[in-house]
């Protein structure tokens, strides 16, 4: 996404949070509901478009993702299966072939992946006496979710073509209909509370700043996902984005998203966190003029 719509995205997000932080005022308007209905399905069009858009420059589509997803959680959990049994049979030996290869699997290239998943089903195979519970049916599902996988094919041109037709127009469109949204919200606003509330009028217009003066900002953008290994990777809602040296706070909505903005330039450590998942910790350069965007892949914590 380029850094103009980062930065529109983080005010659009700013004006989710403004209007979570103002129920009771923006409740009071009957219209509002319509566009705050509209808000919502254009940050669910510019997420779909944004899937469409994660075509690298070799051409890995999501499809491409999804498959090795898919392995990736059919190895992992057909080797959990049977290893009580390795750990009865005080088989050292293969509890670690079982537990050892599953690491990584999903962040490792497609060559190593494959390779790590294969060496997985091998012991699977080769162990039949002391790994009763695995059954003819269980490998073939895995070494399906391999091949799957291996065997798809990577078309460059295609894939750009795909994330040029299908993810920027789409999400130009969306976008402009969020703004149009915030817009009428910043109009209802205004109209309804600017003679009593001149302050709440004024923090929607803050949250629009970007739109209205093409003044960019300077801030932080976060997409948070449940990356738990062995769990379907999701969009993370409740993760609390914490600015350490300035105590600057923001919490990811329903679509994983969170967002500071008009940040002093310079490094800052930004922490992560949500309860039952474990605490991360990135250090970030924030430059002027420009939106930070970063992924946080947060991960359940073990009990």
């Amino acid at each position: 996404m380029e850094n103009y719509y980062q930065n529109l995205l983080l005010s659009l997000v700013d004006v989710k949070a403004f209007n979570d932080e103002n129920a009771t005022e923006t409740g009071a308007i009957p219209e509002y509901a319509d566009e705050v209905a509209d808000l919502d399905a254009a940050f669910v069009d510019i997420e779909a478009a944004e899937v469409k858009q994660s075509v690298d420059s070799k051409g890995v589509t999501t499809s491409t993702k999804d498959l090795k997803r898919t392995m990736a959680e059919t190895v992992i959990q057909y080797a959990h299966k049977p290893l009580a049994l390795a750990k009865r049979a005080k088989d050292k030996n293969l509890v670690e072939q079982l537990s050892k290869e599953i690491s990584y699997i999903m962040q490792a290239s497609k060559v190593d992946a494959v390779t790590r998943s294969k060496i997985i089903l091998k012991v699977l195979t080769d162990n039949p006496t002391v790994l009763t519970n695995i059954k003819p049916a269980d490998l073939a599902k895995v070494a399906l979710s391999i091949k799957n996988y291996d065997d798809a094919k990577i078309d460059p041109r295609k894939a750009r073509e795909a994330k040029k037709n299908d993810g920027t127009d789409a999400m130009i469109d969306a976008f402009k209909r969020g703004v149009a949204a915030a817009e009428n919200m910043y109009t209802y606003i205004y109209g309804y509370y600017q003679d009593t509330k001149p302050a709440l009028v004024k923090k929607l217009a803050d949250c629009l700043e970007i739109e209205k003066s093409g003044i960019r900002h300077t801030g932080i953008l976060g997409f948070c996902e449940d990356a738990t290994p062995g769990a379907l990777t999701v969009l993370l809602a409740g993760v609390i984005m914490k600015i350490v040296e300035l105590g600057f706070i923001a919490t990811s909505n329903a679509y994983g998203l969170c967002g500071i903005s008009k940040i002093v330039p310079g490094t800052y450590n930004v922490e992560f966190s949500k309860e039952g998942y474990v605490t991360q910790t990135m250090v970030i350069f924030i430059r002027r003029g420009r939106t930070v965007q970063v992924e946080v892949k947060m991960v359940k914590a073990t009990v």
